[in-house]
């Protein structure tokens, strides 16, 4: 018996005479005789390639079926790169923004650091104006302050002058009661009264100063230099309740201390001022209180 190979061993394996003891047993066909023993085989081998051209097919088919899926999913792959190219595009667009705007913060930080330095320039040479003005501000209430304390000065100073000429008066005007109470030790104070009266015309009131301190060995006020009896030393004042004025009558409320030279004249005026007010003095009173308080 012949060999065949696997082919042929398929092909045999089907139904159907497949060596030539089977074709003699077949029936012949009708209007032919028996066929040869190669047209036979023939036959057969032309059988077995369509076979295997059919088999051959159809994983053909599976091939190409399995390459279009694989196709397709190389396309849905590269669809996917191309989405994700977009992506990164999109994203390296962002952040190209992103980086232009914080570029542009930058500049803008950059620009208000400078004005912040401008502005930081200015506040400073301004508080150098303002110490400067501090300091002008200073000199000038300082020399205010010495012009009003020279202002307060002139005005006590008219003050007391007004007081002063108000006193001279009112001791022209004392009774000879009055002027009997008013002694220097063993020395009249005043004159006597007429001689007094008569000399009222030459009292050099505008000439000499009114707001002099009394010292020792001065003249009155009102006398000449000719004047014996006004020209006297000023001696310590004894005072008593007797020789002063009356302070215990309920008018005074407060006896004026004592003038002994050592503490400041205008002070002490100022000081004597305040207490006639306090006790409502009338000029009359006024001058005699003044007068013996003076040592």
């Amino acid at each position: 018996m012949a060999e065949f190979n696997e082919f042929e061993e398929g092909y045999l394996s089907q139904s159907g005479p497949h060596t030539v003891e089977d074709l003699d047993k077949t029936e012949p066909r009708s209007g032919t005789g028996r066929r040869s023993e190669n047209e036979q085989m023939v036959e057969c081998i032309f059988e077995m390639v369509y076979k295997e051209i059919h088999s051959n097919k159809i994983s053909f088919n599976a091939v190409c079926d399995n390459i279009t899926s694989q196709f397709s999913d190389l396309v849905a792959a590269i669809n996917t790169i191309g989405d994700t190219v977009t992506n990164v595009k999109e994203t390296q667009e962002v952040l190209t923004d992103t980086q232009n705007t914080m570029g542009n913060t930058i500049d803008t930080l950059a620009s208000h650091m400078s004005s912040l330095a401008e502005t930081v320039k200015i506040l400073k040479q301004e508080v150098r104006d303002l110490s400067q003005s501090q300091v002008d501000l200073t000199q000038k209430v300082e020399r205010l302050s010495k012009s009003i304390e020279v202002t307060i000065k002139l005005n006590q100073l008219k003050y007391n002058n007004h007081h002063l000429m108000m006193v001279i008066t009112s001791s022209n005007n004392l009774t000879d009661g009055e002027m009997s109470k008013l002694r220097w030790g063993s020395i009249s104070l005043i004159p006597d009264t007429p001689k007094l009266e008569n000399q009222k015309n030459d009292i050099p009131i505008n000439e000499t100063p009114l707001f002099e301190k009394p010292s020792f060995g001065s003249p009155l006020l009102g006398s000449t230099p000719a004047d014996d009896k006004s020209r006297t030393e000023v001696k310590t004042l004894k005072t008593s309740i007797n020789t002063s004025p009356d302070f215990s009558s309920g008018q005074i409320k407060m006896k004026p201390p004592p003038f002994d030279g050592t503490e400041d004249w205008e002070e002490y005026v100022s000081q004597f001022e305040i207490l006639a007010d306090l006790n409502k003095w009338e000029i009359h009173s006024k001058g005699l209180y003044l007068a013996s308080s003076l040592k």
